[in-house]
């Protein structure tokens, strides 16, 4: 459970237990820091409970911080590679050997529709859709031991980031921003095909630091990422 990029994102989670993690004013959602770390490994292991097996990619293709954030990191809790994003395509899927995609329900029709054009066999959605499995189902299952992963933790649109490469970049993140546990993170980064939202949240979560997105400029922000010029940036402020 706590070992690979999972265990250095939530390996402390328990010390801040009911202190807020992730506040996603966009989907209406706020989760602490236990609470986060669970669904994402009971979300792991309802994937490995339905075959998930270790290497495999799976896609993620959401419209909000919480869904990409909580479906990138429990595909990695399950052993596979997550493969973030910005457009459905069918092709991309193919190439990848897709054969599970994450969405949500804004998006499901459109997910679906890629599905049915390449191997995707399996649509879990945040939020419902036509055809697709709500995101709940895999938290309802038995628990199962999670396997660890060697290989790449996430396919990116900058190439692939394995467990260790993924540890490296919230380090250097880190030298930068120097997080702490009482900082707020505001991220106005919508989901794409980067790693870069993962790293960073994923730095927050393992600081003890809430993300906070889709508003609340008034929560006492102290680190904003935002878009300056199509360039994601981040800064304390």
């Amino acid at each position: 459970m706590e070992s690979g990029v999972t265990g250095a994102v939530f390996g402390r989670s328990a010390l801040w237990a009911d202190r807020p993690a992730l506040i996603d004013f966009g989907e209406g959602r706020a989760v602490s820091h236990e609470t986060l770390a669970a669904t994402v490994f009971g979300a792991a292991s309802g994937l490995v409970r339905r075959g998930t097996r270790p290497g495999q990619t799976a896609a993620v293709y959401t419209d909000g911080v919480f869904g990409h954030l909580t479906a990138v990191f429990a595909v990695i809790a399950a052993g596979g590679v997550a493969l973030p994003l910005t457009v459905p395509d069918p092709a991309e899927l193919l190439a990848h050997d897709v054969r599970l995609m994450f969405t949500s329900g804004k998006l499901a029709a459109e997910a679906v529709s890629a599905a049915e054009a390449s191997r995707v066999r399996q649509v879990v959605s945040f939020g419902g859709g036509h055809g697709a499995t709500e995101f709940e189902t895999l938290l309802g299952l038995d628990p199962l031991p999670l396997p660890v992963s060697a290989g790449p933790a996430i396919t990116a649109e900058e190439g692939d980031l394995g467990h260790d490469g993924f540890a490296e970049a919230m380090a250097l993140l880190d030298g930068h921003l120097f997080l702490k546990e009482r900082d707020v993170v505001l991220v106005d980064w919508p989901p794409s095909g980067s790693a870069d939202l993962a790293v960073l949240a994923g730095l927050a979560f393992a600081k003890g630091a809430v993300v906070v997105t889709g508003g609340g400029r008034e929560l006492g922000v102290t680190v904003a990422a935002v878009v300056e010029c199509g360039k994601r940036c981040v800064r304390r402020i």
